[in-house]
This record gives C-alpha cells, sequence and structure tokens, in this order.
C-alpha cells in the first residue's frame, strides 16, 4: 500500500517575522494569503523560506548592496515598505467595503421595483431622484453625491439582480419546503395576452421557525401547444422531479375547476397525489 500523500495545506507553515527583514516579504492579514514582496508586490506560491530567498535572491539582489543586512538605512526602507503597503491594503479595503455597500444599495432597489411591478428602467430615474434628495438635504453633499453616482442601477444590472434576488429567494422557498412536514399545493391554469397556457402553483406550509402557515407562489409554468391533463401533470412532475422537492410530504392538491384539470378519468390532482 502506498504512503498517502501529504498536502502542503495539512502542514500548517507559519510565516517567520525575521523574513520581513531578511527577504522584504510579509504576509497580508486574511484568510489563505500568501507572502508578499514589499518590493514588487508579488506573491509566492508557498510559505517557505526557500521560495522566499529565491524570489529575493533572483529579483533583488541590488536591494542588498544598496540597503546592508542590519544597517539603519535597510531598517529605514523596509519600514517605510511596510507604511505604504499598509496604506494602500487600507484604501483597498475602504473601496472594497464601499463597493458591497453600492452593491447591496442595488440590490435592495431592484428588489422594490420588482415588487412594486416596475420596469427596470426606473432605476435611472430613483437614481436621479436620489441626486437631487443628496443635494437639497446633506451639508457634505460632495462625497453623498459620489457614493450615490456609484450605486450600479443601469437597466441590465437592475435585470441581473432580479435574477439573483429570484434565484435567491426559491433555493430559500425550496429550504423550507424540505424541512416542513407537509405542504399543499393549489393550482391554476389561466391563458396570458399572447394566448399561452399559464399554469401557477402556489404551496402552503407550516413554516417551523416561525410557527405560522405560509402560502408562496412555488412556480409558473409555462405550457405549450394543446392542454390536457396530462399535459399539465407531466408539467408539475417534471418541475418537482427537477427542483428534487418530495412529493410524498405533499398533503394535498387543489385546482380552480378548469376542465382540464377535473376531467372524470384523468383530473390533474389524482396522478400528483398518488405520487
Amino acid at each position: 500500500m502506498e504512503p498517502k500523500k501529504r498536502k502542503v495545506e495539512d502542514e500548517n507553515r507559519q510565516f517567520l517575522p525575521e523574513w520581513t527583514d531578511l527577504y522584504c516579504f510579509t504576509l497580508p492579514n486574511r484568510a489563505g494569503a500568501l507572502p508578499m514582496c514589499l518590493i514588487c508586490n508579488q506573491t509566492v506560491a508557498l510559505i517557505k523560506s526557500s521560495n522566499i530567498k529565491r524570489h529575493y535572491d533572483t529579483k533583488h539582489k541590488s536591494f542588498a548592496g544598496n540597503f546592508p543586512l542590519g544597517s539603519d538605512q535597510r531598517k529605514s526602507k523596509i519600514a517605510s515598505l511596510l507604511s505604504s503597503y499598509s496604506s494602500w491594503t487600507q484604501i483597498i479595503s475602504r473601496s472594497m467595503a464601499e463597493q458591497e455597500k453600492c452593491g447591496e444599495a442595488s440590490l435592495r432597489i431592484s428588489w422594490t421595483l420588482a415588487k412594486h411591478m416596475k420596469p427596470f428602467t426606473d432605476a435611472d430615474v430613483v437614481k436621479e431622484c436620489f441626486l437631487e434628495a443628496g443635494n437639497a438635504l446633506f451639508e457634505n453633499k460632495k462625497d453623498v453625491v459620489e457614493t450615490i453616482r456609484r450605486i450600479p442601477l443601469s437597466a441590465s444590472t437592475s435585470t441581473r439582480n432580479t435574477h439573483v434576488l429570484a434565484e435567491e429567494n426559491h433555493f430559500d422557498l425550496k429550504r423550507q419546503l424540505n424541512n416542513a412536514n407537509y405542504y399543499a399545493l393549489a393550482m391554476d391554469e389561466s391563458c396570458d395576452v399572447t394566448d399561452t397556457a399559464q399554469l401557477i402553483i402556489f404551496v402552503r406550509y407550516l413554516d417551523k421557525t416561525r410557527e405560522t402557515f405560509v402560502e408562496e407562489i412555488l412556480a409558473l409554468l409555462s405550457l405549450l401547444g394543446r392542454i390536457r391533463g396530462e399535459d399539465m401533470i407531466k408539467a408539475v412532475m417534471d418541475y418537482f422531479e427537477k427542483d428534487e422537492l418530495d412529493l410524498k410530504k405533499l398533503l394535498s392538491v387543489t385546482t380552480d375547476g378548469a376542465p382540464a384539470m377535473v376531467g372524470s378519468k384523468k383530473r390533474t390532482s389524482s396522478p400528483v397525489e398518488k405520487q
């Protein structure tokens, strides 16, 4: 039996402080960070003295001559490099934090527009309103207005935001259904403005966290061509299989009474309930 190969990440290598003085390297304060050269800002693949020394000897031969080891000039130079690196990381951190806040604001605005069924192009109008309000309300309006300008609110961005929020909301609903003991369905079939049949599925379940019954829209399925009871059954069953929902938890099915759903022998609810 071959011995198990040791992985580098399992060795728990530590960055030694003296490497900063010897090789002008530092280790960024974040998870999974790699040693970074203070002179050229490049990183090495492993936290190993041999890797760090090879980089220093290969790319910065003149540094040892200009700033001899143990000299005051070297200590002053390394302190200056560390100070520059610290300032740079603080600027990057503030910038990233501001970008995250702007991204959150963009998502919240897109969510509000979607809830009120407003077109995505209205996001630009919302941004314009923010800018006008910022100019009127705040004394330090320059900083406020500049922050508002950085909020991504184009129509395409709002479209992507809404897709992300919808997927996240649907994923959370699936998780709730998988945690529920039982759930019930209600289905309604109708045609949209293009005369395409749409089957909407509502779900009702007990939310254990809030200890209350919750009703949500589970799915909206488009049905093309001739619509028969078996077509609706197949669409529903395919959806449940795709989303990996447990049909054994299905307690009851209610329909709108459409002929395709309440046929004497092939009504939609029966085959679904039998599953």
